[in-house]
């Protein structure tokens, strides 16, 4: 029953989001400055993008497994990974807040957008990761992080993964895979290969089949919504409370939470 309603609902997130999609770009000052990403940033995006699939391929074979450890590693190799491209983009006189949209105007083009956009989208991905998860014969064992989450009672890990969920991972993936790798695929590939792109790495580094498809329906509703503030706030903010929404629920209720 659950499958079907969540179904149904999704056809009105398909609406909202098509549209979305048809005005993003159309107010005057709300476009995504896409003359400032230079053959430079290709080189430099490409770069990052086979980065991230390599790594993804060569630990297809390995399980992987969330400790303390790989949080706190993960978390400093985030905040050198945005210190590199943030200089990066220094060096090219280029300001990273203004170039993606983390500046006040774009707070306040955000903050109404993005949990309307956040409420829509939430019947599609649960139905596209329900439905994967039924195609896999309801024997999918849950994302590292959830059960990192399950297996670790203890407060400092959970605020650690906290931590981690609600404000590292969302400021990194948004300035990476929306802000950067989106925007440089934006100005040289068109909106819809630079979209499924952007997605498609987003997804597959999470390295977890039966999300998969839930986490391209996320990352889809992320970046035109994206595309119609043209600040990261607004995919930040959605991600950040999309993120807390799955830590509640697998608190409350671990046997739904996959």
């Amino acid at each position: 029953m659950e499958l079907f309603l969540s179904g149904v609902l999704s056809l009105g997130s398909v609406a909202y989001f098509r549209r979305l999609a048809a005005r993003a770009g159309n107010a005057a000052g709300t476009a995504i400055p896409l003359d400032a990403y230079k053959v430079s940033d290709v080189i430099f995006a490409s770069i990052l993008a086979l980065w991230f699939i390599l790594n993804v391929v060569g630990s297809g074979s390995r399980e992987i497994v969330v400790t303390v450890q790989v949080l706190i590693l993960n978390a400093i190799f985030s905040f050198l990974l945005i210190t590199c491209l943030f200089s990066f983009l220094i060096l090219r006189s280029l300001n990273p807040l203004t170039l993606f949209g983390l500046n006040a105007a774009g707070w306040r083009r955000s903050l109404p957008a993005f949990l309307p956009a956040l409420l829509i989208a939430l019947p599609a991905i649960f139905f596209i990761h329900a439905l994967s998860f039924r195609l896999l014969g309801g024997e999918a064992s849950p994302q590292p992080l959830l059960q990192f989450l399950s297996d670790s009672p203890e407060l400092s890990n959970r605020l650690l993964l906290a931590f981690t969920a609600l404000i590292v991972a969302p400021v990194a993936e948004e300035v990476i895979f929306r802000g950067y790798i989106y925007g440089t695929a934006r100005k040289y590939a068109g909106r819809w290969w630079a979209l499924a792109l952007s997605a498609v790495i987003f997804a597959v580094i999470h390295a977890h089949l039966p999300s998969l498809g839930g986490l391209l329906v996320l990352a889809v509703a992320l970046t035109l919504v994206y595309e119609f503030t043209a600040s990261l706030w607004a995919p930040i903010l959605m991600h950040a409370l999309f993120n807390s929404l799955t830590i509640v629920a697998t608190l409350l209720w671990p046997g739904l939470m996959k």
